[in-house]
């Protein structure tokens, strides 16, 4: 009902660690991201097992069969991309979870493989009650995700912003109750 209402939406998805055996982790992870881009969502909050399989598919310590599972979700990802998807990276929260620790977070490992992947990220609040995310702390968590990232604060606010701006979610019609 969502797509033929042209309505976006966003799945948080896979907020998961990377487990070097294929267990009940993995495979909530793996199901999670490949129904999240299986249902045509437009972004997918957390997705950091996304993140692990980008950093990971080749990895010569994991089975044969980790890898193969983890590169045929890297070319699922990668359509979902190419289709306009956008990954929303939620540091504090994945720090807060114990899914990634914020200066070893996965993304950092992925743009340094691919740096235009800048193209496809939000970097974003999860929950501001739970998270503690405040105005300062979030500024100074863009701030440290181009140090950790080794990019140019600048350009890659600015980068981060566009991005932002190009995907924000607005109301489109009529307001539902005008009274």
């Amino acid at each position: 009902m969502l797509k033929e209402n042209n309505v976006p939406d966003s799945n948080h998805a896979g907020e998961k660690k990377l487990s070097p055996t294929i267990n009940s982790d993995f495979e909530i992870g793996l199901n999670n991201i490949t129904t999240a881009i299986d249902f045509g969502v437009d972004r997918i909050g957390h997705g950091t097992f996304l993140l692990y399989a980008y950093q990971n598919y080749d990895n010569p310590e994991l089975g044969e069969n980790i890898k193969k599972d983890l590169l045929e979700l890297c070319k699922k990802g990668d359509k979902f991309f190419a289709n306009g998807g956008m990954l929303e990276i939620c540091l504090t929260s994945n720090q807060l979870t114990n899914v990634a620790e914020i200066k070893n977070h996965p993304i950092f490992a992925v743009l340094r493989r691919n740096p235009d992947f800048i193209n496809h990220i939000l970097i974003c609040t999860d929950d501001p009650a739970v998270a503690g995310d405040k105005d300062p702390l979030f500024i100074e968590e863009l701030v440290n995700f181009c140090m950790y990232a080794g990019l140019p604060v600048p350009e890659t606010l600015a980068k981060l912003r566009a991005n932002a701006g190009k995907t924000v979610f607005r109301h489109i019609g009529p307001v539902d109750n005008p009274n």
